[in-house]
């Protein structure tokens, strides 16, 4: 992402063509999430909204994400209609992530639980690695979320 006056600055993709989609129950990017939805209003209220986020960018000069913001409180019915439209569903709320002081005391613990396996039944310990995955699944779900 790129950084700006010190802070990260997010990105929208607009203008993508998507050539595959697949489902998973553990994404590789934890804090990746994608939502897809129908409408069945033809988008107006989206487009109305989303327009205004262009007049606000236009005239102040800012980043449509800060244009969105204010948007949203210059004009709050129009905000309030693409919502109503629009909700976003409970399921598509990305998981917490968890602390990194707790990932990194799992991925010592993890590797350490290998490295027994690996002395104990005199195997490398890539091989190991493959046998605590399933000898400590506990600590294997917190150090690789």
């Amino acid at each position: 992402m790129p950084i700006i006056d010190g802070k990260v600055v997010r990105s929208r993709y607009t203008s993508l063509k998507i050539a595959e989609l697949s489902a998973v129950d553990r994404p590789a990017q934890s804090g990746a999430l994608a939502l897809i939805m129908k409408r069945d209003d033809g988008g107006t209220a989206m487009r109305s909204f989303n327009k205004r986020v262009d007049e606000v960018a236009a005239r102040d000069g800012c980043l449509r994400s800060i244009a969105m913001s204010k948007a949203r409180h210059e004009f709050p019915d129009e905000f309030e209609a693409m919502q109503k439209n629009y909700p976003p569903p409970a399921s598509h709320r990305p998981a917490p992530v968890p602390e990194a002081a707790a990932v990194e005391k799992a991925q010592r613990d993890f590797i350490n639980a290998a490295r027994e396996i690996a002395g104990r039944d005199r195997i490398p310990l890539y091989a190991a690695m493959g046998k605590a995955r399933a000898e400590a699944a506990a600590e294997f779900a917190v150090a690789y979320p």
